[in-house]
């Protein structure tokens, strides 16, 4: 991503001419710095008025030659943070959280001190305890 928004702010800076809702050039405003470009790129990134505020100002700006270029750039970025990289944070998100709230039946021992069995399954410790019966970690 950061390389993207370099070329992004070296690539489009003077080129776009548009004015935005507070009056600074779109250029400027939202490719002036190598900060403003980073958060341009993340604010693409996640969909929020990309290709109305973002893009389309630098694909039809005073710069014809410079669409096609532009148009390239914004939808192979798009293409390539929607499609792969947005899905594979998820994920890799979902698996931390979902290995991490499973119990393991073994570290659990019932109240009259016989472990459980591993035949049956790993047993939740609400689905113990709506049953009536106390689980305790093993030792």
């Amino acid at each position: 991503e950061t390389t993207r928004a370099i070329l992004g702010e070296f690539s489009y800076r003077a080129d776009a001419s548009a004015l935005t809702a507070r009056g600074m050039h779109i250029g400027s405003e939202y490719y002036g710095t190598f900060l403003r470009t980073l958060f341009t790129m993340f604010q693409a990134m996640t969909g929020e008025s990309w290709s109305e505020a973002i893009a389309r100002p630098l694909v039809f700006g005073h710069d014809q030659r410079n669409g096609v270029l532009a148009s390239l750039f914004f939808v192979s970025y798009m293409l390539l943070m929607q499609l792969f990289l947005v899905n594979i944070v998820v994920a890799v998100l979902l698996d931390k959280f979902e290995t991490k709230d499973q119990p393991h039946a073994e570290d659990y021992q019932k109240a009259d001190g016989a472990h459980s069995d591993p035949s049956v399954g790993e047993v939740s410790p609400w689905v113990a305890h709506a049953q009536g019966k106390i689980l305790y970690p093993s030792v």
